[in-house]
């Protein structure tokens, strides 16, 4: 669950961190066309941080760990994408601004960083020279609280999230529909997970860097979108694949046409959406977006008005095409929660946070609330979540409060789902709103995976998402039958039983990879008496992925017991 409740914390910047968006997940594109990104000959990229930016600064929480939280951010980018960073010695320079020939991340009080902030939580700046971007700045709100240990405090900033999010905009993305990717246009909040890259997150890196191999082990969906003939500028087309879970969103240029790529293979159902709210035409300014107004009185629709997965997708589909319907949507809202009973609920504008196995009311607050019908009037797509008829009410117009009980069973895929409404007359989505998570209990299995064809090694990646306490568990790696496979583990130590104990620190992540030229198929195991959440990669001929059936990266969390 969303430990900051409804905390709307705008992330906006010099490309009012909305950049000049374009494409799908979005990438930032010029007026005249052409997408600057980081060339190879500048690799590695480095990325220093002013050396005044520690917990000895009056808006850092004592303890943070800025320096390390600026290494796993740069990190987590470049797992999943061919550009090539690094994080290089501390630097005096304490302003943001082009022309130094530094890419710096600050938090420094100066009255050149807070001009270029405002209210702002972070900023991002770059500077291109044609098609290549030579500098990119980040600044970070010295107005607000920053902590890289978990907080509850409402008025305290999740540092990782922010920076995760500034350095997508460094790259060249813009903000996203999907609210549980990295790149939406609000953030700052302490998640009960822990920050990572969405796919949509990876597809839209990969747009510009991509790892080898990718589009052999992808495709893409291409079309236009029309109203009477017109085409809709401005529109958000998002692919959910055939067990529900949202992969990737795209939006449409100028001429109504869109690109969705990097799409795992699959089956995939599609629906297009207006920027009516939460996200608007002003989150996704710059570039292409300031010379043509967007298109938004339309009403959202289904790729040819069916729930059912109907685009196929083995290579590059082309001609998958939207012809919407004009209107304004009533049904809008912001809030999304999940609570036990109904009681008021901690409610969230980004993602709420459900579990395998443990049925939950989904909570919907705002526009359009009021209106929904009291059976049906909550839905998925899949065929793993059902939805019941209300179970309570609460407020009226923009408070309007709705819970619907819905039930969650313990092989539902893990991943994040759009919720969708109905009222009598149309239906409204909040895309990326309710995201399944694996639920780790006491030894039992809570991640099962498989190497991607020819890969040779495999690697788990750990964070233990309690920053104040210690945690540990232990890894046992099995085979295709639960065989366990003794296998160098570099710095852990097999136990007398074959499996790897290991601890975590407070905030603590450990990387762990098993021995090359092996095909690993196994399960990972963990004791835990505090929160994890972790990822799943595999590396292999194609470079570090880990596009599976549903969920591309298996993400998974541990809830306290």
């Amino acid at each position: 669950m969303k430990r900051i409740s409804w905390k709307c914390s705008f992330l906006m910047g010099a490309s009012m961190l909305a950049g000049a968006s374009l494409s799908a997940y979005v990438v930032s594109i010029r007026p005249e066309g052409n997408m600057p990104i980081w060339d190879q000959s500048q690799y590695p990229v480095e990325v220093r941080m002013w050396e005044g930016f520690t917990d000895g600064l009056d808006h850092v929480v004592d303890g943070s760990q800025p320096r390390l939280v600026i290494a796993e951010a740069l990190q987590r980018w470049t797992r999943v994408s061919s550009i090539v960073l690094n994080l290089g010695e501390d630097t005096a320079v304490q302003n943001v601004g082009l022309g130094d020939d530094t890419n710096v991340i600050t938090a420094a009080d100066t009255p050149v960083n807070r001009a270029v902030l405002g209210a702002a939580l972070g900023v991002s700046l770059r500077r291109s020279i044609g098609d290549r971007i030579v500098e990119a700045d980040i600044a970070i709100n010295p107005d607000k609280t920053w902590s890289t240990i978990e907080s509850t405090d409402r008025g305290i900033d999740n540092l990782l999230d922010v920076v995760l999010h500034e350095l997508g905009h460094n790259w060249f993305l813009g903000h996203t529909i999907l609210r549980d990717a990295s790149m939406y246009f609000q953030g700052g909040a302490f998640d009960f997970g822990f920050n990572s890259l969405s796919w949509d997150d990876i597809a839209g890196i990969n747009v510009g860097y991509p790892l080898p191999g990718m589009d052999q082990i992808t495709g893409s969906i291409s079309g236009r979108v029309t109203m009477m003939g017109a085409p809709v500028f401005g529109a958000f087309v998002v692919a959910v694949d055939e067990y529900g879970v949202s992969v990737a969103s795209a939006i449409t240029l100028t001429d109504g046409a869109y690109r969705l790529q990097f799409l795992p293979k699959g089956m995939y159902s599609l629906y297009v959406e207006p920027l009516d709210g939460p996200m608007t035409p002003n989150n996704a300014t710059g570039g292409i977006f300031n010379s043509t107004p967007m298109v938004t009185n339309f009403l959202p629709a289904f790729y040819r008005l069916s729930l059912e997965p109907t685009v196929a997708v083995d290579g590059d589909v082309i001609g998958i095409d939207f012809d919407v319907v004009s209107g304004n949507s009533a049904v809008d809202p912001l809030f999304v929660g999940t609570d036990s009973d109904t009681m008021e609920s901690s409610l969230t504008s980004l993602t709420a946070t459900a579990f395998q196995g443990l049925d939950t009311n989904v909570v919907v607050r705002g526009n359009g609330v009021g209106s929904l019908l009291p059976a049906q009037g909550l839905f998925f797509l899949g065929s793993d979540l059902s939805a019941g008829s209300i179970v309570g009410i609460a407020g009226f117009n923009q408070t309007a409060t709705k819970w619907f009980p819905v039930s969650i069973p313990q092989d539902a895929v893990a991943g994040t789902r759009s919720v969708f409404l109905r009222t009598s007359q149309e239906f409204g989505v909040m895309s990326g709103a309710l995201e399944i998570f694996d639920i780790l209990r006491f030894e039992e299995v809570f991640a099962q995976f498989a190497n991607l064809p020819g890969a040779s090694t495999s690697e788990f990646f750990l964070i233990n998402t309690d920053l104040g306490r210690h945690s540990g568990g232990r890894i046992s790696l099995r085979d295709g039958i639960g065989q366990r496979q003794p296998q160098n583990l570099l710095s852990l130590a097999r136990d007398p039983q074959g499996d790897y104990p290991f601890g975590l620190s407070p905030g603590g992540a450990l990387s762990v990879r098993s021995r090359a030229g092996t095909n690993f198929v196994g399960s990972l195991r963990a004791r835990a008496g505090t929160s994890i959440g972790g990822a799943v990669l595999f590396e292999g001929p194609f470079g570090t992925t880990g596009v599976g059936a549903s969920m591309p990266l298996h993400y998974f969390i541990a809830p306290v017991e």
